[in-house]
């Protein structure tokens, strides 16, 4: 027992406490130059008003690495509102970089707050508030040298404005982390977030309100080309999990899109929920359920892609609180094509089969452009001992 003890205090207990030592030694020696540089740094490049609580230099919240812990942070946008409003900054580096002359950046956190960001009508954006420069010259003459890996967002509200395309969204973001070599031009992109969206409203139409949504996903970043190709991201909303891959190419002001979404594990409640002021919980539905979906083409304030949506149900049930019974023994095939104009655009509904009540429904729906609908439907059903042909 001696023995063991003797070998405890040596390689534990001695090299704790000369961790314990060094670290403290490093927080009194660093601490007021790495202060001196995030005022320095805030000054140098943002042109707003910027307000911070107290700083703390920690070697046992992110160990191995050192971070520096900036409380109560506030940045003031550029038309005099929040940007950001945070209770914890955290800039996590390299334990030997407080030895040179460049401190490398390894990770950002900001945790317990919110950001907004906001386009007014003419496209301007609220975030603009960093100080334009020259040269490079300035960029490698700081003392902070970015060699960022990782990024997080824990418990933070972002709200999203688009004044000129009308669009509002507010999320409330549990969890959210970015990883990559954000130091390169060209680099693989790791991403995963479990967040609430409490509002996505696209004019006049609100979607997915209060709605939970997961995603894990792997994207190409190409900011030569401005190339970005999706090469793995999985969407949970809701309970209905989404496959989506594809590219996005930036030429000007216009992005071309090649994107392909699929359900995976979904139903034709959760797809239906996606839609503007419905709910899965309003729906109960099984099946063998298939859906898949291609966006293509540019999109631009003048130009809107191709989108085509297929899907089907096979042999399936479906229950709402919109019908007296529950509709049984479903099967469809359906494809839309949305079209600009939007004359172009076509609803096809083909050889849907149910039963309600023990009677059978049978029909076929075509529609034609979406502005002036011209609409074919045939129909055989008999309801309540009545038929309708």
């Amino acid at each position: 027992m001696t023995k063991l003890k003797k070998y405890f205090l040596r390689f534990i207990c001695l090299p704790l406490l000369c961790y314990v030592v060094l670290t403290s030694a490093l927080s009194v020696l660093f601490k007021d130059k790495l202060v001196q540089i995030v005022h320095t740094e805030i000054e140098k490049n943002v042109s707003t008003p910027v307000q911070i609580g107290d700083i703390k230099l920690s070697f046992i919240t992110a160990f191995p690495f050192a971070e520096l812990r900036v409380k109560d942070i506030y940045v003031e946008d550029r038309w005099e509102k929040t940007l950001l409003d945070a209770d914890l900054l955290g800039i996590r580096m390299g334990l030997f970089s407080l030895l040179t002359d460049g401190i490398k950046i390894q990770s950002i956190i900001v945790k317990g707050g919110k950001a907004n960001v906001v386009y007014n009508n003419n496209g301007v954006a609220n975030y603009d508030i960093f100080n334009s420069k020259s040269d490079d010259s300035t960029a490698d003459n700081s003392d902070f040298k970015l060699k960022i890996r990782k990024g997080f967002l824990e418990e933070m509200n972002i709200r999203y404005i688009d004044q000129r395309d009308q669009h509002d969204v507010k999320l409330a973001i549990q969890d959210l982390k970015i990883g990559g070599d954000f130091s390169s031009r060209v680099f693989d992109l790791s991403t995963s977030s479990e967040l609430l969206i409490e509002k996505l409203k696209v004019s006049d139409q609100t979607y997915l309100k209060n709605k939970p949504l997961s995603y894990v996903g792997n994207i190409k970043i190409d900011l030569e080309k401005e190339r970005y190709q999706i090469e793995t991201l999985g969407i949970n909303i809701d309970g209905g999990v989404f496959d989506i891959a594809g590219s996005i190419d930036q030429e000007g002001n216009e992005a071309m899109l090649d994107l392909t979404l699929n359900a995976s594990n979904g139903d034709l409640g959760t797809v239906l929920a996606l839609l503007p002021d419905l709910n899965a919980a309003d729906f109960s539905t099984s099946g063998d359920f298939a859906f898949n979906a291609t966006v293509k083409g540019p999109y631009s304030d003048k130009s809107m892609p191709a989108i085509e949506v297929a899907f089907g149900l096979e042999d399936g049930e479906i229950s709402t609180r919109y019908l007296d019974l529950p509709l049984k023994h479903v099967s469809f095939k359906s494809e839309f094509i949305m079209g600009h104009p939007k004359k172009t655009s076509r609803l096809n509904l083909d050889g849907f089969y149910a039963e309600m009540g023990g009677a059978p429904i049978l029909f076929d729906l075509n529609i034609l452009d979406l502005d002036n609908p011209l609409i074919d439907l045939r129909a055989d059903a008999q309801i309540a001992g009545k038929a309708i042909a």
